[in-house]
């Protein structure tokens, strides 16, 4: 009978345990680290201040674990690979509007990682990692197009870090999706190849007339 009742004990403590993530990220996101008590983290997920303490050793330790089980590397990952079969303009914003809606479905995490960022190194370390792993992705489809020879070379980690970041904030900021096409647009300006010059005639061939002249 004991070992029937432990499977649902131990299912139960990790649902337990998700509740206060839950709890956390959500005071975390609206009043900050040092705005957000225990007492109200606890009385978001419905548990007793004592039971949070159970689960973890600390407000900086649920912190970490928060950015942890909501961290959302798999699927910006994800969004950021494209085939590059297409024209890189229609590739890109297809890319980056899969992006921006990755960071506005985890908004709230978002607002966590760069509010504590600034005063916690480990946290910034933590959000650097988010980042870099969506424009490693990113950077890569940049250059398959410039091996096919449709952008020029250039430094395409730095402008998938430019394309990432620009679309992070375009997210928190509520802008819409066309200001992330318009930022394609814009960087692929100044990256895309440029065309051929078009073949000039030899000097001295007779210009052909239309038969009405």
């Amino acid at each position: 009978m004991a070992q029937t009742d432990k499977p649902t004990a131990a299912a139960r403590a990790e649902e337990r345990r998700d509740e206060i993530l839950a709890g956390a990220l959500a005071v975390f996101s609206e009043k900050g680290f040092e705005g957000a008590s225990v007492k109200e983290i606890a009385q978001r997920a419905g548990v007793a201040p004592g039971l949070l303490y159970h689960y973890f050793e600390s407000k900086e330790d649920l912190l970490f674990a928060t950015l942890e089980r909501y961290a959302f590397v798999p699927e910006l990952c994800c969004a950021a690979e494209t085939e590059p079969t297409e024209p890189i303009e229609r590739a890109l914003e297809r890319a980056l509007l899969a992006i921006y809606h990755v960071f506005k479905r985890n908004e709230a995490l978002m607002r966590v990682f760069i509010s504590e960022a600034v005063l916690n190194g480990a946290v910034n370390k933590r959000w650097g990692d988010v980042l870099r792993h969506g424009s490693e992705h990113l950077g890569a489809v940049l250059q398959e197009y410039v091996k096919r020879g449709e952008l020029r070379p250039h430094d395409t980690n730095v402008v998938a870090r430019l394309l990432l970041h620009s679309t992070a904030a375009f997210s928190l900021w509520n802008l819409p999706e066309s200001a992330v096409m318009e930022v394609v647009k814009t960087i692929l300006d100044g990256v895309r190849a440029a065309k051929a010059p078009a073949r000039r005639k030899p000097k001295g061939q007779p210009v052909r007339r239309s038969k009405s002249q």
